[in-house]
């Protein structure tokens, strides 16, 4: 279904969207009155004549979404939505970000992702071919610690320590995410963003799988858990200050 965007006979762009996309329907709603204020039209992929329009072959119609401004000058993908970002006042640090160098990478990685989950519907998305598979699950465990690695220089040594475990902690979440996604776990996607960002535990599959409903925990929990973080304060505000001078490596392990 084509969304009118504008009466303007003058049309600068035109942005061609996936119109079988729920998503991508909806982002084009919600962002047509401020498109249509930049002179830009929108027009589904689907359109007979989009390959000619765009230059582009058949297999690759629905690949990314694209831009095309009046002077034929195509953008695609993150291309495409750094180009708009362009020409909308509140989104320009977005494009002035794009201008770093090296910052389109990671732009067009982010992009390609969504992309090609944006067809996912409760928690179960298509089939991804099986080395795409494996880089998406392990480059969060190589990228960040790498990160972190290239920041050593630049940090005290305690900063450095949490910067790596927690980029070790982040790896590790998104892989066990990514095995659970693997054995089509369904779940939605608040539940998938609280366990990448609130759930400390890394039992993807239990969390993402657990019925709705808050679980009453039984009164022994609560008694071992209050113990538990009150050892913990005696080993920070005790123990490690009695060790103190004399042993700092003890006085550190807490």
């Amino acid at each position: 279904m084509a969304l009118a965007t504008t009466t303007r006979e003058h049309i600068e762009g035109v942005v061609f969207y996936d119109g079988e996309c729920a998503i991508c329907t909806r982002g084009v709603r919600r962002f047509q009155s401020v498109l249509a204020r930049r002179r830009i039209t929108l027009t589904p992929l689907q359109t007979p004549d989009a390959c000619a329009r765009l230059a582009i072959r058949e297999e690759d119609r629905l690949k990314e979404m694209r831009l095309r401004l009046e002077d034929g000058t195509v953008f695609g993908g993150a291309a495409a939505v750094v180009e708009i970002a362009r020409r909308i006042w509140w989104a320009r640090p977005l494009w002035a970000l794009s201008r770093l160098p090296g910052a389109m990478r990671p732009m067009r990685a982010a992009y390609g992702w969504a992309a090609r989950h944006r067809g996912c519907a409760n928690g179960v998305c298509r089939i991804e071919p099986p080395i795409r598979r494996r880089s998406a699950r392990v480059l969060p465990l190589i990228a960040l610690p790498s990160i972190a690695l290239v920041l050593r220089s630049s940090l005290p040594p305690w900063a450095f320590m949490w910067t790596m475990a927690g980029a070790l902690y982040a790896g590790c979440k998104w892989l066990s995410y990514r095995a659970a996604c693997r054995d089509a776990v369904a779940t939605s996607r608040v539940r998938a963003l609280a366990y990448l960002f609130a759930w400390p535990g890394m039992d993807a599959e239990a969390f993402l799988s657990r019925p709705s409903g808050v679980a009453v925990p039984p009164g022994s929990e609560w008694i071992a858990a209050t113990l538990k973080t009150m050892f913990g304060a005696m080993l920070v505000w005790i123990g490690a200050r009695a060790a103190l001078p004399a042993h700092p490596m003890l006085a550190g392990w807490p």
